[in-house]
Formats: structure tokens, sequence, C-alpha cells
């Protein structure tokens, strides 16, 4: 069975956001090998039922597109965590020392509360 003009839109718009035409026909073109325009993703989810609906060949294209976004982000979280976590300790010893230094505390008391990682070493 074919991809609705709706589960097309809700790919798109998970995938990319919402202005997801023109990314999505790109990662399309990549898989297919063949251009998919942003026009014709457009007509696809666009108009009423059974005018220009998705073409059978769309599904595998489409979940192909979403289990390699789905890889790429979840690469990024990893990413984001280590950033985070490494990033956090610093905020902490920074906060730690905004006692000394007033103008800093405003920028971090969104900082999350200490976890114990080891000895303070604020100089």
């Amino acid at each position: 069975m074919a991809l609705t003009k709706a589960e097309l839109h809700e790919y798109g718009l998970t995938l990319f956001g919402e202005r997801y035409q023109s990314r999505f026909a790109a990662a399309l073109t990549a898989v297919r090998g063949k251009p998919v325009s942003q026009t014709q993703v457009s007509q696809w989810v666009a108009g009423p039922d059974g005018q220009r609906d998705p073409p059978l060949w769309l599904l595998p294209l489409v979940l192909h597109v979403a289990r390699r976004e789905r890889a790429d982000l979840e690469q990024r979280m990893r990413h984001l965590d280590w950033l985070l976590q490494r990033d956090d300790r610093r905020a902490r010893r920074l906060l730690a020392a905004a006692d000394r230094h007033p103008e800093v505390r405003p920028l971090l008391d969104d900082a999350p509360e200490a976890e114990d990682d080891g000895p303070d070493l604020t100089p």
C-alpha cells in the first residue's frame, strides 16, 4: 500500500521540520539516484486525495531516508551528550567561582545542579 499524503507530510515534517520539502526532495534524490524535485514533493502532499498521490515506489525510499536520518540524529545526540557532560562540569566550576565574579551568576543560573564528579579544582 502506498503512503498517504498525510503520512508523507508527517515523515517530512518529523525528519526536516516546517519547511521540509526541498530537503526531503534532496534526500529522496540521493537514495533514488534519480531526481526528485521539491515540486514533486509539494504535489504529493498537497491537494485532495486521488490527485497526484504519492507513488507506490516512494514508501521504501522514505523508510530508508527515515532510518538514515534517525541514525544521524542518534550519533549527533551521543556527541551532544558528551559535550553537555564535559561543559556542565566547567559551568559548575564557574558557578562555584561566581561569588568572586557576581556578573557571571545570571549566566549560570540555568546550570544543572552539581553531581559528584570528583574534587572541585577551582583555583
